[in-house]
């Protein structure tokens, strides 16, 4: 990871970091991950990203390095957070590529400031209350167990959730899948 930068928001620090060794009119492409995570969750693609993008890395407040006094706060708040960010940096726009909680800041960044963000890539997300599906009760524990468990675990714990039960095992994916509706 390259050095950490910090950009204030009202009570928040939010940590970030920026990786352009490519040219000046390459464009930005800000990262925004999921609950739990931190910006070294992206990296797996950081290598085949920067071979097309400057990036733009940030820990959501109360993950990684970012802090926060606010004991509640909303995914809106989340969002001003990395206008905060592309701020310090001075990027006026970006593309912004948000996974699951990360997703749902972008969307929000997205309708507030549409003249910040470029292109929107969202995955694995949802738009969130009221429409959003419930997260199950037991994915809400192994979050916040995650905190008090050593990191590895933790990362461990935290990806075995993001994946449907069927896909933990990887070399029994197929044999335990279970039937897509449209194929019954």
């Amino acid at each position: 990871m390259a050095s950490n930068r910090f950009a204030d928001h009202g009570s928040s620090r939010i940590a970030y970091e920026l990786c352009s060794r490519v040219g000046r009119r390459t464009p930005w492409l800000v990262l925004i991950q999921g609950l739990g995570f931190d910006r070294s969750g992206w990296a797996p693609v950081i290598p085949a990203l920067r071979r097309r993008f400057r990036l733009v890395l940030i820990d959501n407040r109360g993950s990684g390095r970012s802090t926060t006094a606010d004991r509640k706060f909303a995914v809106a708040d989340m969002a001003v957070d990395v206008t905060a960010v592309l701020d310090r940096s001075r990027i006026a726009r970006a593309h912004v590529l948000g996974a699951s909680l990360g997703g749902m800041v972008a969307q929000e960044l997205a309708i507030r400031f549409p003249q910040r963000v470029d292109r929107l890539v969202l995955a694995c997300t949802t738009p969130g209350w009221p429409y959003g599906y419930p997260m199950p009760r037991a994915s809400v524990q192994r979050m916040t167990e995650a905190a008090s468990l050593p990191v590895e675990v933790a990362q461990r714990s935290l990806v075995e959730n993001a994946l449907a039960p069927w896909r933990r095992g990887c070399g029994q994916a197929v044999a335990r899948q279970p039937a897509h509706p449209a194929n019954n």
